[in-house]
């Protein structure tokens, strides 16, 4: 099978798996296998008889394509007389297995439709997918679910602008060596909001409401904070609870952040 080798801890230390190409279809025998980048930058898997058992699905054929191995473990398709690092034309991270790795996004795109998530090998020696699976759901509150099959097994609780709130599935939000963070775009927003056909209305609220619900936006009532500025937990009179963003004096954002 076509794997990716992330980095290893000591001489000592047998190599990590971190991703797979061909889970689908592993093989025992890989002494006639070829790897190859066609000349319309497909990057496939051919057997001794040159048809392919594996490749990447891609649509834009490149001048002069080649395939990388990046620092990062990520596994690229580009065209090598382009400079931009950043204009990929196929890269294994959209795809991953049941590793993730800095700089990989998991979570849904609404403009392509493809959702990238985390799924679990059936075991230590069979890639092929298990039941396992991790996934960011973005239906109302966004958050982070572990499921098996169709079951949710855990969530997170949503994101609070520092962290997932209730942070049960996904690693530590901070760590010396990485950061997690939680993008909602603005072109992801509005493609939503055309598939569905509706618009997000925002109920209005008194700030004299407001405040008393916050405790007049007390630090103790403060659960996180965004590029936007802090947010604030408040509970109405009828007891219902609320999330409150505040304006920060030193944001550059305006409206379209405020609603996401």
């Amino acid at each position: 099978m076509l794997q990716a080798v992330g980095p290893q801890e000591g001489n000592d230390c047998l190599p990590t798996v971190v991703w797979v190409a061909n889970r689908e279809k592993p093989l025992p025998d890989t002494s006639s296998v070829v790897l190859k980048v066609t000349k319309q930058g497909i990057l496939a898997l051919l057997n001794d008889k040159n048809a392919f058992i594996w490749s990447t699905n891609t649509s834009r054929s490149v001048q002069n394509p080649v395939a990388l191995l990046l620092d990062s473990s990520d596994l690229v398709v580009k065209d090598a007389n382009d400079g931009n690092p950043e204009k990929l034309d196929w890269q294994g991270f959209n795809i991953p297995t049941d590793t993730f790795l800095p700089i990989m996004k998991l979570g849904n795109n609404f403009q392509t439709g493809q959702e990238v998530c985390l799924s679990a090998m059936k075991n230590d020696s069979d890639p092929t997918p298990g039941e396992f699976t991790r996934h960011i759901d973005p239906t109302g509150y966004s958050q982070a679910l572990v499921k098996c099959g169709t079951s949710v097994l855990g969530h997170s609780g949503p994101w609070n602008g520092l962290g997932w709130s209730g942070d049960c599935a996904p690693p530590p939000n901070q760590s010396s060596m990485y950061k997690v963070q939680f993008v909602f775009n603005k072109e992801e927003t509005e493609k939503e909001q055309t598939e569905t056909q509706r618009r997000i209305e925002l109920p209005l609220f008194q700030l004299s409401t407001i405040t008393r619900a916050t405790n007049n936006f007390s630090v103790n009532n403060k659960i996180g904070e965004g590029g936007f500025g802090p947010v604030y937990k408040g509970v109405l009179e009828e007891e219902k609870e609320m999330a409150v963003k505040r304006l920060s004096d030193i944001s550059t954002q305006g409206l379209d952040e405020f609603k996401n």
